[in-house]
């Protein structure tokens, strides 16, 4: 639905400006076995700057960090308003790096060349800025509550606009393939026209709430993290048409996302991801815009979890731990080191770490299911009866069958298996009924999901249609 905006505040802030000095550490190698962690600084947001150094938030410590790709030297700026908490990051159109600050209630810059900090206060008195990215306009756009906001990087004015659904929770922001800006919401996608400030929001089908990171993605999608539903999303934007995508590990809380070199879309895992033997297992996830599928790769640290993810300068993945590490990924060897920073308000000392990482790809010792018809594409029609196939690795044919249809992106129902489970016998043949396409979500868009009882393999098919 769209709407037109009501503008909500303009002002010009007042700012603050100091000089803040940065510092370097020097790097050693170890083994994970010999490292002791320590609670950190809890990095936050990481972009790439202009000169190629990648930019973080280190919201717990109240610092800006930058690290060098080719080192791992490490240097860090104090934000000058104390408990400012600052959150996301970007790369402004005047070369300078923008971010938020979400119990400071303001938005901050730092100079690339000299480390200098101004602020901005935001005049909304409940304000609580999240994300941030540069805008076709030249502005800075960023989300506050109920609010999208933006601010010129020239002469400090900032302007929000109210988002139509109260409690919205906007969190992050990118800019689409349309020149408009998109974001997430508790349980909706919203976008703003830079140009009307019209604002339009779309309801994500299956939500549970907690939507996090958004990006465009390669195929002119946008690309977005549903934490709760523990589903990597996209949408249309030329349709509003949403698909999900689960992440195969339990518990994933998918959080930030972004697109590598390899045209693949990366995120991070930020929940409680438990491996077979009960630990903590942290990961980093990468899904195909093609297919779909999806591979995660272990990170090494497991007493952290990882939270936002940008393309470096030199090809790789570079990602922020909760705790104290800076991590990157390389896209052709899927290697992961991390840099720890040990201590709070201290010297660095970096630590990499050289880790062979492992996939939760299907293997012959990982059970699996493949579906092998529907492929995608078909067109079915009411009172056919179709014949779903699959093959399974590591399951025996009397293993316990789930089959369901999964329609308006991402709705689940248990119909397709009689309610309950079948044997795994490769094969089931359905009779279309009625009373499917009867349901106004059916008609567009559909998915064969089929697990496995204890839910240890499972997998969905390509999109196809149903209709009379």
């Amino acid at each position: 639905m769209m709407y037109t905006h009501r503008q909500r505040l303009l002002a010009v802030c007042v700012c603050c400006v100091i000089v803040t000095t940065g510092f370097s550490g020097c790097a050693t190698t170890t083994s994970t076995n010999n490292i002791t962690f320590l609670g950190g600084p809890s990095f936050y947001a990481i972009t790439t700057g202009p000169y190629g150094n990648l930019w973080f938030t280190e919201n717990l410590i109240n610092e800006i960090g930058e690290i060098s790709p080719q080192t791992g030297s490490i240097a860090e700026y104090n934000v000058p308003t104390n408990n400012a908490y600052p959150i996301d990051i970007t790369t402004g159109p005047d070369g300078n790096l923008w971010f938020t600050e979400q119990m400071g209630k303001k938005i901050g810059k730092i100079s690339p060349k000299t480390g200098i900090i101004t602020e901005y206060t935001i005049p909304n008195t409940v304000a609580d800025p999240i994300g941030i990215v540069a805008g076709p306009d030249g502005n800075l756009w960023f989300t506050d509550e109920d609010e999208i906001g933006e601010i010129s990087p020239t002469i400090g004015v900032i302007t929000e606009y109210d988002i139509p659904t109260p409690d919205a929770n906007s969190a992050a922001i990118t800019l689409g393939p349309d020149d408009n800006l998109w974001f997430t919401e508790q349980d909706k996608i919203g976008e703003i026209s830079p140009k009307t400030e019209d604002i339009t929001e779309y309801n994500v089908p299956n939500v549970m709430g907690n939507l996090r990171g958004v990006t465009a993605g390669p195929d002119g999608n946008l690309w977005f993290a549903g934490q709760a539903m523990n589903d990597i999303c996209k949408i249309s934007p030329t349709t509003g048409n949403i698909t999900e995508y689960n992440v195969p590990s339990a518990n994933a809380d998918p959080g930030g996302i972004t697109v590598g070199p390899d045209g693949n879309l990366w995120f991070t895992e930020t929940g409680d991801n438990l491996d077979p033997g009960g630990k903590f297992s942290p990961k980093i996830g990468e899904i195909s815009p093609v297919t779909g599928g999806i591979i995660e790769y272990a990170v090494p640290d497991e007493n952290t979890f990882p939270l936002g993810i940008t393309t470096g300068s030199d090809g790789n993945l570079w990602f922020t731990e909760n705790g104290d590490n800076i991590g990157k990924i390389s896209p052709t060897d899927d290697k992961i080191t991390e840099y720890q920073i040990l201590g709070v308000n201290s010297q660095p000392h970096l630590i990499q770490i050289h880790a062979t990482v492992s996939k939760t790809t299907p293997t012959q010792n990982q059970p699996s299911i493949t579906i092998t018809y529907p492929e995608g594409g078909e067109i079915w029609h009411v009172g056919e009866t179709v014949t779903i196939k699959w093959t399974s690795t590591g399951l025996s044919r009397s293993t316990a069958i789930y089959i369901d249809l999964m329609w308006g992106y991402g709705s689940r129902f248990n119909i397709i298996s009689g309610g309950g489970s079948i044997p795994n016998t490769g094969s089931c043949e359905w009779v279309i009924p009625e009373s499917i396409y009867n349901n106004s979500t059916v008609g567009g868009n559909e998915e064969i999901y089929i697990l496995d009882k204890a839910a240890n393999a499972y997998e969905a098919s390509n999109p196809f249609n149903i209709t009379n």
